[in-house]
């Protein structure tokens, strides 16, 4: 992912990076979750990592990509199309592997800043990295804090005359910690430490569109939610037999107060949960003559544990895993990838609900790449598995959802054919992909206003991914990407059925002029084609829209380090975006700030 681009977003959190990746959504959902979709897939089809590790709680298998601090990050290594059995099973849509920041030599480095805006927002933050030797330290602190998000559209309910979209203040602080250990040479033993914990509440702006008199809004309030992860990652790249092994634990939290009304005043209901995951990934690889031979492992056991404030908690349990093996060679100038495993979900304990017992499915790869020309072309085809989860089975969301005991896991196989080149001014990417999915898991409405999650007879995708970069003189870069996806679902009544919340194409632009000192500037523009979205009646249309964002700033030299000042406006024509139906995404936004680099 370019650097150049992610800086020219001033990122607070993990989300402001995601468009950034081409056919990459992140929407904000009804229950004031922002989550990412890779080429129309689902977020329960993406993995999101830390360093190897599952940042998604198995529960729902969702993270809120909003509540990520974006400065942890050093390297996001993003995974779409057939790939390798090492990312883990659920992955049919993509991965995203964070891996902290780090000094490549011996040295070290202290980042600082500070930012405002409006609406009322702000923000502090700190990174200091370190390395001597083999030891390499990072730390990290972040804490911000909004009063809303700006409104952009006039809703027809559940929204105040204000200019902030009703319920949407928040505040979150994380802390970040990182120790490794990695001698020099070749085929020394690497051990790597990471600590993150998250802390943050927030208020959930409700259904605009839908009435309350009439529809089950969601009022509600999430004044508690936390979340930590340990991760302990060893390597042995032995000449012959190496290890790379991963073992984590985790925890999260989370209360939610339910309200009567938009005025938040009558508090009617609540729901407390609870998390344990502990986990672990085991990759060895043999290589000889004929190329590398990989085993792979993956394993977890997840406990939640969910209950009113004044109520005995349930208890539900589930244990997921991953047993493959994949080989990789050369044949000439062809690289070969392919691979087969077997992936397994058991529900341990479901509070007594009614459960059809453990799922299996199997998981296959199949991937060349070799140059031609100045490119690098590859074509590969994948069959992948993406199980229900535990709330998906036996969640009831305080009265939103009927549950459906006869929900089965999804199957999808999917293809891709694409071709790359770098130059040392020009560079690009292009990949035609396909999917089609069996039994893939949607809502449908009910007559009492509850929703209801069903096995659609399948789903199928077409779509044409493009990207390239041009490096213009002056430290200034132009970059260009756009995905054009046909989507459509079918069940044993109907066919093309279109699917929500999937835009039929995205677009990015921008240009950004980033010297080490003095001026710096950017300029953005991200188009959103349309899509539908659930309301009552069946789909409601979602329009297409562009959106312009920019900055300029100034950096210039401070004893031995860097300051440099920036303005920024998102969203600056005030354009109304809706990722869902009722949920518009913020209005124009103003940000500024100072940041220290020495």
């Amino acid at each position: 992912m370019p650097v150049a681009g992610v800086l020219a977003r001033d990122p607070a959190v993990l989300a402001d990076v995601a468009r950034l990746v081409p056919s990459a959504v992140a929407p904000t959902n009804s229950r004031g979750e922002t989550l990412l979709y890779l080429r129309g897939a689902g977020e329960r089809q993406t993995a999101v990592l830390l360093d190897g590790a599952p940042l998604t709680v198995p529960w729902d298998r969702r993270l809120n990509l909003a509540l990520v601090p974006a400065g942890v990050v050093g390297s996001l290594d993003v995974v779409r199309g057939p790939a390798s059995l090492a990312w883990g099973p659920n992955a049919a849509g993509g991965a995203l592997d964070l891996v902290p920041r780090a000094l490549p030599s011996d040295g070290a480095l202290t980042e600082a800043e500070a930012s405002g805006g409006l609406p009322a927002r702000g923000r502090l933050a700190a990174t200091a990295l370190r390395r001597r030797g083999p030891w390499s330290l990072t730390g990290s602190a972040d804490a911000s804090a909004s009063a809303g998000d700006a409104l952009a559209a006039r809703l027809p309910f559940s929204q105040d005359a204000g200019a902030l979209r009703t319920n949407t203040d928040r505040r979150a602080a994380s802390a970040l910690g990182r120790v490794v250990w990695e001698p020099a040479g070749p085929h020394r033993p690497t051990l790597a430490v990471t600590a993150l914990a998250v802390t943050a509440a927030q208020g959930v702006a409700p259904e605009g569109h839908l009435d309350p008199a009439a529809e089950r809004v969601r009022f509600w309030r999430i004044p508690s939610w936390q979340q930590a992860a340990l991760v302990v990652r060893g390597r042995i790249p032995a000449r012959v037999v190496g290890l790379d092994a991963t073992a984590w634990a985790s925890g999260a939290r989370q209360t939610i107060d339910q309200f009567a009304g938009a005025d938040y005043d009558a508090r009617e209901g609540g729901e407390e949960s609870r998390d344990r995951t502990a986990g672990g990934r085991l990759v060895a690889h043999a290589v000889g003559g004929a190329g590398t031979v990989r085993l792979v492992a993956h394993g977890h056991v997840s406990t939640h544990d969910e209950g009113g404030p004044n109520a005995e908690p349930e208890r539900f349990r589930e244990a997921g895993w991953r047993l493959g093996v994949e080989a990789e060679g050369e044949m000439g100038p062809v690289a070969l990838l392919a691979g087969a495993a077997l992936d397994g979900f058991d529900p341990l304990k479901t509070a007594g609900r009614t459960s059809s017992g453990g799922f299996r499915s199997v998981a296959l790869v199949v991937r060349a790449e070799a140059p031609v020309g100045l490119a690098r072309v590859w074509a590969g085809v994948s069959r992948a598995g993406r199980f229900p989860t535990l709330r998906e089975l036996f969640g009831e969301a305080l009265g939103r959802f009927a549950l459906n005991p006869d929900l089965r896991p999804e199957a999808t196989w999917q293809g891709e054919v694409g071709a790359r080149a770098e130059g040392r001014r020009v560079s690009g990417r292009a990949a035609v992909f396909v999917r089609r999915t069996a039994g893939t898991i949607e809502q449908e409405r009910l007559p009492d206003g509850r929703r209801r999650r069903v096995n659609l007879g399948g789903s199928r995708a077409v779509g044409v991914e493009a990207e390239a970069a041009l490096r213009l003189g002056g430290a200034a870069r132009l970059d260009a990407s756009g995905t054009v996806l046909h989507l459509r679902g079918w069940t044993d009544d109907a066919d093309g059925l279109r699917l929500p919340e999937r835009p039929a194409a995205l677009g990015r632009l921008a240009l950004t002029v980033l010297p080490a000192r003095g001026w710096t500037a950017a300029a953005e523009f991200l188009a959103t084609g349309p899509a539908v979205s659930l309301a009552p009646g069946g789909m409601a249309d979602l329009p297409a829209s562009v959106v312009l964002g920019g900055r300029v700033g100034y950096r210039w030299a401070v004893g031995r380090g860097l300051l440099g000042a920036f303005v920024r406006v998102d969203n600056a024509g005030d354009a109304a975006v809706f990722p869902q139906a009722g949920l518009p995404a913020p209005g124009r936004e103003v940000r500024a700030g100072l940041r220290w680099v020495g």
